[in-house]
């Protein structure tokens, strides 16, 4: 993932940490972008990711907060309302 510019984000890792969603094949490396959590699932492959993407739906209400975004062989889940950390995202993944 293309990280925010420092002056516009502070982005941390959680390099212990593993989260797993039902409807993903792969766990999440999770990020804390401005405090606020966001899971980033980075796939071997853009076929892989393409894969898995398939069972999000259109609307994302498999989770909280339809915040899902698919790049290349990422796809990253934010599950806040925080519009910040929203348009960070964007700028960096595409909508």
């Amino acid at each position: 993932m293309e990280r925010p510019r420092a002056a516009e984000a502070t982005v941390s890792e959680d390099p212990y940490t593993l989260l797993k969603q039902p409807f993903l094949s792969i766990s999440s490396h999770p990020l804390s972008v401005n405090g606020e959590p966001v899971e980033v699932y980075e796939y071997a492959s853009v076929v892989a990711a393409a894969g898995d993407a398939k069972n999000i739906s259109a609307d994302a209400r498999l989770v909280k907060t339809p915040n899902v975004y698919k790049s290349g062989r990422m796809i990253v889940q934010y599950a806040g309302l925080n519009s910040g950390v929203i348009t960070l995202l964007v700028k960096s993944l595409g909508p």
